[in-house]
C-alpha cells in the first residue's frame, strides 16, 4: 500500500503518469498492491494533478492504455 510519491503529484500530469507507470504498473501482475500517496496530500497537489492521478488509476484498471 502508498508508494506513490507526493513529488510527483505537485509536479505534474507528466511526472503523476511517470509515477503510476513506474511503480503501479509492475505492480499489478504480483496482486494485492493499493496505490496510495505516501504521505497525506499537500495543498500544493492541485485539485487537477489529483484528479488526473485517480483517472490514471482507473485506466490502469481497467485495463486500458495510459
Amino acid at each position: 500500500m502508498g508508494n506513490i510519491s507526493i513529488h510527483a503529484l505537485i509536479r505534474g500530469k507528466d511526472a503523476v503518469r511517470q509515477e503510476v507507470i513506474s511503480k503501479v504498473l509492475p505492480l499489478l501482475d504480483t496482486g494485492g498492491y493499493i496505490p496510495a500517496p505516501d504521505d497525506i496530500i499537500p495543498p500544493e497537489v492541485s485539485f487537477d494533478n489529483y484528479r488526473y492521478y485517480i483517472e490514471l488509476l482507473h485506466k490502469v484498471n481497467a485495463g486500458q492504455a495510459i
